[in-house]
């Protein structure tokens, strides 16, 4: 999948708001990563919001519902050409499907949701999996509601067969479902997987622990046909508590039988001869201190626990994380993946004690692991938070090697930080910025690539005035004043004051000389070339303002006016 452009009206702080993430429609580039940088409130997250709101709708369509806006969405997928269209008109809003050129029209949601829904697999990406570094939950609720209604088909699948896992369309990177990475990583990515070994010490993944409370609402998944009266009512009179506690174990037990054989038959492993050996039910927990139990709200209290061997066998990875999000979000399971690192030796310690980045390096990985086997998009909201310097630094590589293999995969990422642009060229950046209460995207004049991170600072890609500490940056700027004074009395020929400044000036000399080490050139030449005919024909150009199609027309036009100056 590859991202054309997008067109908003009315949406959040949209309006009449446009996005192009190719130079040309017409041609593609091969690039799978596209950078968006932009102030804090400016919109970038709006952008995913968006997107996953228009492709969710067609799943849940309570959404097109609660964000009634108009929309264009291109994006080329399956070497087609797709467009979806929402418009308003005399209140009312029509549907577009461009498939090719090939138009089909709608005045009704539904009509096109049935329309892209009957041919989903050429429509829409396998995957869409997203992660959002902040505290709202505005792209959480986008999951929810997609999760409710995958929920519910698995369910009514479930009622025919015991059913494989029906491929999970929307993925939410979300910090309590992080570890589970773990296992595709391990299993699926050769470079991830050194990836993780190298950056979180992680030696090997020797088990997975499962915990499932036997409520009743969990039963009556599992054994949907069942009677549950005798486990809810286990107090229901004095002499038939023993009788029907018996009973309600009985029906624990069934369950727990079914819930072992549901999981061992979605288990994706390669030998499935080998299956029966790799999951084991621990010991009964409740059948040795009934009479405790059943005098309780056994459905609050009872957990069942499967323990699942993960080293010695091959995996799939990526379908194996699909079955345990699918117990996490069906029977709300309690999941733990032991874990031996290079500080631990030979003891199993539970991944939840890995570092707060280093599990957001494996929720990277990861997310990019499960996309490698399929058409999808990658959205990435700030994946340097908590990583080192040293790892912001690598993370453009990282993502570029785990992508190496595939042209179907699109990754957008939001950031703020230059250590992950690094030597990104200019096409592949998009910079909101509000301007009359409106926002607009610019391309940067110049490449990132070349430039060092105190450059890219203070260039347009984030308009920074300076990198200098503040009390430092004041002083340069009280030098600057002294000596515009200085020169002024200079100019009138005053020698009041003239001593005074000039003492001043010997201070802040003196105090700023060790901070002047600092090359301020800047490392484009040929931005630097430019730059300097400008000035030289006396025209000016504030060049943090000036987006890359300007600079380009600009360039043109004074080639132009330069070769007819030479000429003569």
């Amino acid at each position: 999948m590859k991202l054309v452009h997008l067109e908003l009206n009315n949406f959040r702080n949209f309006n009449n708001f446009r996005i192009d993430f190719t130079d040309n429609e017409s041609s593609i580039d091969s690039n799978n990563i596209k950078f968006i940088l932009g102030d804090n409130g400016s919109g970038k997250t709006s952008i995913f919001e968006a997107i996953l709101t228009i492709i969710a709708s067609f799943y849940s369509p309570v959404l097109n519902e609660e964000k009634p806006f108009e929309y264009k969405l291109k994006y080329i997928i399956n070497n087609l050409e797709i467009e979806f269209k929402k418009i308003k008109k005399d209140d009312k809003y029509y549907f577009t499907l461009i498939e090719n050129k090939k138009c089909y029209q709608y005045d009704k949601f539904e009509s096109f949701r049935n329309k892209v829904l009957s041919n989903e697999d050429v429509y829409i990406p396998q995957k869409l999996i997203f992660s959002y570094s902040g505290f709202n939950n505005r792209l959480k609720h986008i999951y929810n509601r997609v999760k409710t209604n995958y929920l519910k088909k698995e369910n009514e699948r479930r009622k025919n067969a015991e059913p494989l896992i029906d491929g999970i369309r929307f993925i939410h990177s979300d910090d309590e479902n992080v570890l589970l990475y773990l296992i595709p990583i391990w299993h699926d990515c050769i470079y991830a997987k050194k990836a993780l070994m190298r950056y979180c010490n992680v030696k090997e993944i020797t088990k997975i622990e499962i915990k499932i409370n036997m409520t009743v609402k969990n039963l009556k998944k599992i054994l949907p046909h069942e009677d549950f009266n005798i486990y809810r009512n286990l107090r229901e009179n004095t002499n038939s508590k023993l009788k029907n506690a018996y009973k309600s174990f009985i029906l624990i037990q069934k369950a727990i039988q079914r819930l072992e054989e549901e999981i061992n038959f979605k288990l994706p492993v390669k030998n499935k001869n080998e299956s029966k050996n790799l999951i084991k039910l621990d010991t009964d927990p409740y059948l040795n201190n009934y009479e405790r139990e059943y005098i309780k709200e056994l459905d609050s209290t009872l957990k069942v626990k499967f323990t699942i061997d993960i080293a010695p066998n091959e995996y799939y990875g990526s379908n194996f994380y699909e079955l345990l999000l699918l117990l996490k979000n069906k029977y709300r399971a309690d999941i733990n993946i032991l874990i031996k690192t290079e500080t631990s030796g030979d003891k199993e310690i539970s991944s939840t004690e890995l570092s707060e980045g280093e599990c957001n390096l494996i929720k990277f990985l990861g997310m990019l692991t499960i996309i490698n086997n399929y058409s999808g998009m990658v959205m990435l909201d700030e994946p340097d938070v908590h990583l080192n310097p040293n790892l912001k630094y690598k993370l453009r590589d990282i993502l570029n090697n785990l992508l190496s293999n595939t042209n179907e995969t699109q990754v957008i990422i939001n950031t703020h930080d230059p250590l992950v642009i690094n030597g990104v060229e200019n096409t592949d950046v998009r910079i909101l910025h509000i301007e009359n209460k409106n926002i607009y995207v610019k391309i940067p004049a110049t490449d990132a690539k070349g430039k060092s991170i105190d450059g890219l600072l203070r260039s347009q890609y984030f308009n920074m005035e300076t990198t200098f500490d503040y009390e430092t940056m004041n002083k340069f700027k009280r030098r600057e004043n002294l000596y515009k004074r200085y020169i002024q009395l200079n100019f009138e020929n005053s020698s009041q004051n003239r001593q005074k400044i000039e003492a001043q000036l010997r201070e802040l000399n003196y105090e700023l000389v060790g901070k002047m080490y600092i090359d301020y050139r800047n490392e484009d030449k040929e931005y630097e070339l430019f730059r300097n005919l400008v000035e030289e024909v006396g025209l000016k150009i504030n060049f943090n303002d000036v987006d890359k199609t300007e600079l380009d027309k600009r360039k043109k036009q004074l080639k132009t006016i330069i070769h007819e100056v030479i000429k003569k």
